[in-house]
């Protein structure tokens, strides 16, 4: 079965093409819409219209984004369809969060992350989806003496700047999650992850439910 594949940003897409394939999926197409606003907004008219081809959304749950007057709140997954007045399904589409970041799920796969970092795996959280910032997590965790130094140099910002990542964040994480990261391994550790897979495996065998 063909599947369109909708996510906030290009580190999102080689994690969400992995998650596709792995239930079965072709991806037909793979499309980063710039945010979690685009992707909701995209969501709404998927519920008004059904589709005619089968997508897939993805999505952060993202802790504390601001609402309509601007206000932050604490947010989990179900509250994030409550606050859009979204299901999380529709005819012919699914809607998944990873919750809170996708880098929870790419955190999951703790030998292939340690691996690939150069960290201790004892340092490596184990229970990633209660992290509320994994993409913060990875960040510290390239800091520590012992992680790969390419890496932290990619990953860790630059002494004296205020940015929260790296010159080459965007990059790094695209290359783990092409790579070495896997799908069997990050779910025994993401129940959020591991309910995706399972969501999209029944949506494989009834997509107009």
């Amino acid at each position: 079965m063909n599947l369109d594949v909708y996510c906030e940003g290009d580190t999102d897409k080689p994690v969400a093409k992995k998650v596709a394939e792995a239930c079965g999926f072709h991806v037909a197409g793979l499309f980063s819409l710039g945010g979690y606003d685009p992707v909701d907004r995209f969501a709404a008219r998927l519920v008004a219209s059904p589709p005619t081809k089968a997508p897939l959304l993805l999505r952060d749950v993202d802790p504390t984004p601001p609402n309509r007057k601007g206000a932050r709140f604490q947010q989990c997954g179900a509250g994030v369809l409550e606050k859009l007045g979204l299901p999380n399904r529709g005819p012919r589409f699914r809607f998944r969060l990873a919750r809170h970041e996708i880098e929870a799920w790419l955190l999951a796969d703790v030998g292939a992350f340690s691996r690939w970092l150069g960290c201790p795996k004892d340092t490596v959280p184990t229970e990633p989806d209660a992290l509320l910032k994994p993409s913060h997590t990875i960040v510290e965790l390239a800091s520590h003496r012992r992680a790969n130094r390419h890496l932290r140099t990619l990953l860790v910002p630059r002494p004296g700047h205020t940015a929260k990542f790296g010159p080459g964040y965007e990059s790094a994480i695209i290359q783990f999650a092409a790579g070495p990261w896997t799908v069997a391994a990050a779910r025994k550790r993401s129940e959020s992850l591991d309910r995706c897979l399972r969501a999209l495996r029944e949506f494989r065998v009834n997509p107009d439910a």
